[in-house]
């Protein structure tokens, strides 16, 4: 097994793999939410991701939202417009930088959003049981490790906003 500092060597094909293998796994666990929530409540995955990460993260930009959920800026847009549209979210311009609009969820918002975390967060508990609390522990390292990576691929290093998860 490879020490910390040392670096596996992998193949463009065993790394797209496992690539394709976490993007299959989040699709898995997204899945319900389009049998049941998506019709329920009139959102798409995208407007939900949306919701979730304003609830977390109050106060902040589109922006932001895109950091923090790793959705493009302009699928992120068009969520805001939706969610705007169905009250589920409301927009203020920021007094100390007018180019800047903050986004809050509504009543409405905060509710629904409730409603689907308290079953995602279930769903969440049934997905991780399998693991050992080690096995879950080394989970979230890696996740932190291979996010802060992507970041950094992404946006360049240090270019992150300062908002965090």
């Amino acid at each position: 097994m490879a020490q910390n500092d040392e670096k596996m060597k992998l193949t463009e094909a065993d790394a797209g793999q496992l690539g394709f293998a976490m993007s299959r796994l989040t699709n898995l666990f997204t899945h319900p939410f389009f049998a049941s929530f998506a019709k329920e409540f009139d959102l798409n995955l995208t407007e939900w991701r949306t919701l979730y990460v304003l609830d977390k993260n109050p106060d902040i930009a589109s922006r932001e939202v895109s950091f923090l959920s790793g959705i493009h800026v302009m699928s992120i847009s068009r969520a805001v417009h939706g969610l705007r549209n169905k009250g589920y979210i409301t927009e203020t311009v920021d007094p100390d930088d007018r180019r800047r609009v903050r986004l809050n969820l509504t009543s409405s918002g905060q509710s629904v959003c409730s409603q689907i975390r308290d079953h995602a967060d279930a769903r969440a508990v049934r997905l991780f049981e399998v693991l050992t609390p080690e096995e879950f522990e080394a989970l979230w390292r890696i996740e932190k490790k291979l996010t802060k990576r992507a970041i950094e691929l992404t946006m360049g290093a240090g270019k992150a906003p300062r908002t965090q998860t």
